[in-house]
């Protein structure tokens, strides 16, 4: 009889770790940016960087020209849902913790704040370091899962 509740809890913890799992997974890849805020410089709409890939040893790396330009590590963590116009649900945030860093300027899209996590379908992802619940949302850097050859 004092197995039943010990089972119950390791299933209960199996099924935690396995949704998870699934979210990360979703994240595991190499993303290729097609729209963003700012460059580095604050200048709007400039794409300077051409790819991010999210690894399952939790480290990212950003790469411009298949060239490693920032890289680190990164934890993805679950929050209380976020309704916002425009979007999906937001139901997770991202922080990058940079350890590697070429460019001459300083951090390079790491303002020391998580980033909001929009998965649209198993293809498109979306981040953003602000959001706004009742007005123009423009402020995601936008990803497409980059296809392998």
């Amino acid at each position: 009889m004092k197995r039943v509740p010990v089972l119950i809890l390791l299933v209960c913890l199996n099924i935690s770790a396995c949704k998870k799992e699934d979210i990360d997974i979703e994240l595991y890849g190499t993303w290729k940016v097609y729209d963003v805020p700012t460059d580095i410089f604050g200048n709007p709409r400039v794409v300077d960087f051409d790819f991010v890939t999210f690894l399952s040893s939790n480290h990212y790396s950003v790469f411009h020209a298949d060239t490693t330009i920032q890289s680190g590590t990164y934890s993805l963590t679950k929050i209380s849902p976020l309704e916002i116009s425009g979007y999906e649900t937001i139901n997770y945030t991202i922080n990058l913790e940079e350890s590697f860093n070429l460019h001459p300027h300083g951090n390079l899209y790491n303002y020391g704040v998580g980033f909001y996590v929009v998965f649209n379908g198993q293809d498109s992802l979306s981040l953003a370091t602000s959001i706004s619940t009742s007005g123009l949302n423009n402020g995601w850097f936008s990803f497409v899962r980059k296809k392998n050859k």
